[in-house]
């Protein structure tokens, strides 16, 4: 599946607190192995999101932030940074009605997850 690294960032923290979560085993081994896949490719973000700081700032040692000179072209480089295509092979993880997510955790973690709603009985 081609994702945008900017797909992978957003979902990380849900996929993350998601992985404390009581899911059954199959669900939970496919999530542990995404999340895993996924920590790859967050390290390599992290190691370029730092390149593109100290390309386009300078780092404040009090509050160890970067001070951004040329905003544009940072936003421009950051960016592309988050819309680098990458290709990845994962199974969706299942998560059923009674696993408690937001909203806008959903919505950022959609492209990995297949949310099954409760079936009424009636």
């Amino acid at each position: 599946m081609k994702l945008l690294l900017g797909q992978i960032v957003n979902a990380s923290s849900t996929l993350g607190r998601l992985a404390d979560e009581k899911l059954p085993i199959s669900e939970s081994f496919k999530l542990a192995k995404l999340n895993k896949s996924l920590a790859s490719e967050l390290e390599i973000y992290d190691k370029e999101r730092i390149k593109i700081c100290e390309q386009y700032g300078d780092k404040d040692e009090e509050n160890n932030r970067y001070n951004i000179k040329n905003q544009v072209e940072f936003e421009k480089a950051f960016s592309e940074l988050l819309g680098l295509e990458i290709e990845m092979e994962f199974k969706k993880v299942n998560l059923t009605a009674d696993i408690k997510i937001t909203a806008n955790e959903l919505m950022l973690a959609e492209d990995f997850i297949n949310f099954e709603e409760e079936k009424d009985n009636a």
